[in-house]
């Protein structure tokens, strides 16, 4: 679903920068790389809105190795 969503996103700002500019020249790069990108944030923002929405993980009940582990202490002595 995820692939999917990212070629219709993609589709559809290639669609606004053919329409809005072409790689005729710098400016008319300029004309189409904008109203894209503006696109572009505009598809964004209901992504960023749903990823706020969605409830965040749960801690694990049991505890990782590294906190039971105790630490371990440097060696104070030089090498022989």
């Amino acid at each position: 679903m995820r692939q999917l969503g990212g070629a219709a996103g993609v589709a559809i700002l290639v669609a606004i920068f053919g329409h809005a500019g072409s790689y005729a020249s710098a400016q008319a790069f300029t004309d189409g790389f904008a109203p894209a990108i503006g696109a572009c944030a505009a598809l964004s923002l209901p992504g960023a809105i749903a990823g706020l929405a969605v409830p965040g993980r749960r801690a694990a009940a049991s505890t990782t190795a590294a906190q039971a582990a105790p630490p371990v202490q440097a060696s104070t002595r030089a090498p022989t």
